[in-house]
């Protein structure tokens, strides 16, 4: 489990080396009655908390209960305050790039960005070239 992940660690044929797979991304799984002589091999560093610390933000967003499992991907249930009996105030762990931009604008109108005010106004810009991408 790395960042409420889960991953497998196993050889890989095709770069010949080991490596972490992502179960979420695994498909066509196939199980083979086939043997393999065990490789020596380095344990991975797979503690990652130090770097994801360092450089991620703490955000508050405030989120509609029906994608709080998704919000759970990324956050503990430590970081939800309940604001009345449908939403939530949540601390959120954020990466400043386009991926975890995506994250956010994913949850649509069920989540609003609170702080900080700078990824406010990004996410503010991006939803606006996502509008006009609609003008005509």
């Amino acid at each position: 489990m790395k960042s409420n992940h889960w991953y497998f660690h196993g050889y890989c044929y095709t770069r010949k080396d080991f490596r972490l797979f992502k179960l979420s991304r695994v498909s066509k799984l196939k199980i083979e009655n086939s043997f393999f002589k065990p490789k020596d091999y380095q344990k991975p560093l797979l503690d990652f908390t130090d770097t994801w610390t360092s450089i991620q933000i703490r955000t508050t967003i405030r989120i509609h209960k029906s994608i709080m499992d998704r919000v759970l991907d990324f956050c503990v249930y430590e970081d939800f305050t309940s604001d009345g009996e449908e939403h939530y105030i949540v601390d959120f762990p954020l990466i400043e790039n386009d991926y975890y931009y995506n994250i956010i604008l994913s949850f649509g109108d069920k989540c609003q960005f609170l702080e900080p005010l700078h990824i406010r106004t990004e996410l503010k810009n991006r939803i606006q070239n996502i509008a006009n991408l609609y003008k005509d």
